[in-house]
């Protein structure tokens, strides 16, 4: 980078993290997301964020992985659109515990 040039956030957050990781430690950016409501776009950010992080430290030859998880044990909030009233006897439930309700 050239001098008196500010660091882009990705090259800053990666700056942070390698301070803080142990040396010699692969370094773990974790996100994840929850299929409880709609997917948006702000979904995709909390996907893009640690990956561009995680190929910053990687690109400085630091071991280095991004773990993605898929929360499916976040609990049913609302009957969704479309969806049948009944449906609400399974709201509060995990995820990965209620029946399509299609079938």
């Amino acid at each position: 980078m050239a001098k008196g040039q500010a660091a882009d956030w990705v090259t800053q957050a990666a700056d942070l993290i390698v301070a803080a990781a142990p040396r010699d430690a692969e370094i773990t950016c974790a996100s994840g997301i929850s299929p409880s409501g709609p997917i948006h776009l702000g979904n995709l950010r909390e996907i893009l964020v640690p990956h561009f992080i995680a190929e910053e430290i990687r690109r400085r030859g630091i071991p280095c992985r991004h773990l993605l998880s898929w929360d499916d044990f976040d609990r049913l909030r609302k009957v969704p659109a479309g969806v049948p009233a009944e449906f609400a006897e399974q709201i509060a439930r995990p995820l990965s515990r209620v029946p399509d309700p299609f079938g």
